[in-house]
């Protein structure tokens, strides 16, 4: 039976039931940082914005671990093995208005883990604008970061999840004006003592789970969904082990 939380009435759900959970597995790679927040021909496919001399390949990690806000330029499509934001303020922008490039994330096989894509510090943050972000593992906003899907962007932005072990906010999830995120499995607040809030808004924004999506585990989970956003899986829960959890639905932001 497929869970629907629409944004037609106002009403918040607080429920328990027993919540699963997911083991993240650590992984060994070539990583490639990022090194220009100048602003100066921010270009991902540029090598001299890399401490290697060159972008990743498919099988090495991107790490964006500089305290800035800056932007990564792409006009075309990129493969990477994994992807992590330490730190600072990082938009991937589309500078063109015709199509929307994938950004395709190896992973690390299998059903992937929530490392293959991380944000995972509260002072770090990913603007996905005119992207689309695939992960083919596990991906995971953690230790109150920031994940931001910008629909304003004349081609929109998408975020894909295809992995089994799906996605974590244990930080923050923003879906806006427009944007989508297909996924797996969602888990929102699922480890002890974590905190994690999901809001997607606007006309034609959505978070769609094939699997379920659990609100609350062992944390504490928040789901907002508004001014026509919506939310969709095939089952779910609100709540598990005694943690704090919401869900509100409401027609304005």
């Amino acid at each position: 039976m497929q869970a629907l939380f629409a944004f037609s009435f106002s009403r918040i759900l607080i429920f328990s039931v027993i919540s699963l959970s997911f083991v993240s597995v650590g992984q060994s790679q070539t990583v490639r940082n990022w090194i220009n927040h100048s602003g100066n021909n921010p270009w991902y496919s540029l090598d001299n914005n890399w401490d290697s001399g060159s972008p990743p390949s498919s099988t090495d990690k991107a790490s964006f671990n500089l305290p800035y806000s800056y932007e990564v330029w792409l006009t075309g499509s990129q493969h990477v093995g994994f992807f992590e934001a330490l730190q600072g303020d990082v938009t991937f922008l589309n500078k063109d208005d015709y199509e929307q490039y994938l950004y395709t994330i190896h992973g690390s096989g299998g059903g992937g883990a929530f490392s293959d894509f991380s944000i995972s510090d509260a002072s770090a943050s990913l603007t996905i604008s005119g992207v689309h972000f695939k992960s083919l593992g596990g991906g995971q906003v953690i230790n109150g970061g920031t994940l931001t899907l910008d629909g304003t962007h004349a081609v929109g932005s998408r975020l894909t999840v295809e992995g089994v072990t799906g996605f974590d906010v244990s930080g923050n999830l923003n879906i806006n004006a427009g944007a989508i995120f297909d996924n797996t499995v969602g888990h929102i607040g699922q480890w002890t003592g974590s905190t994690g809030s999901a809001t997607v808004t606007g006309s034609g924004s959505q978070w769609n789970n094939s699997g379920f999506l659990a609100v609350g585990g062992l944390g504490e989970g928040n789901l907002m969904v508004q001014s026509g956003g919506a939310v969709s899986s095939q089952g779910g829960y609100i709540g598990g082990f005694g943690s704090t959890a919401t869900a509100t639905v409401r027609s304005f932001s």
